[in-house]
């Protein structure tokens, strides 16, 4: 019973965290870079764009899907930190878009799984997400 309740206070903050998320994005800078033929949308918040040392910029992405995707929402927001000169970046927060519990309780889960640094790879997802994050100005 103990672990329910935790559980329950876990996810309450999770919530309280994410809508505070949320409100910041309804005021962000939304400029939209790429869309993939499954219709994903991705879209940069240049108002979030800082330059955390030489060569390293952290800002938020969006990724919306068209429709709402049973067990994974209408797409989430993600606070990357990209490093220009290496060319890798790292997913740093993951937030949906439009929170449930059930979607809030993936989160820990969706960060192992897209832990570490990665490379951009020579596609056309990677070379735009890499344009938006290292020629916007910031």
């Amino acid at each position: 019973m103990a672990i329910f309740r935790s559980r329950s206070a876990l996810v309450a903050l999770l919530v309280v965290f994410t809508m505070a998320i949320s409100t910041q994005a309804i005021g962000a800078d939304w400029k939209p870079y790429f869309e993939n033929k499954g219709g994903v949308r991705f879209s940069i918040d240049t108002s979030s764009l800082v330059k955390v040392a030489p060569n390293i910029v952290r800002g938020w992405e969006k990724q919306e899907f068209d429709k709402e995707v049973p067990g994974i929402g209408i797409g989430h927001l993600w606070l990357i930190q990209v490093d220009c000169r290496l060319r890798v970046f790292e997913f740093k927060e993951i937030r949906p878009i439009k929170s449930t519990p059930a979607l809030l309780l993936q989160i820990p889960d969706m960060m192992q799984m897209y832990a570490g640094s990665n490379y951009f790879g020579p596609n056309d997802l990677d070379e735009a997400r890499y344009s938006a994050f290292c020629t916007t100005k910031h």
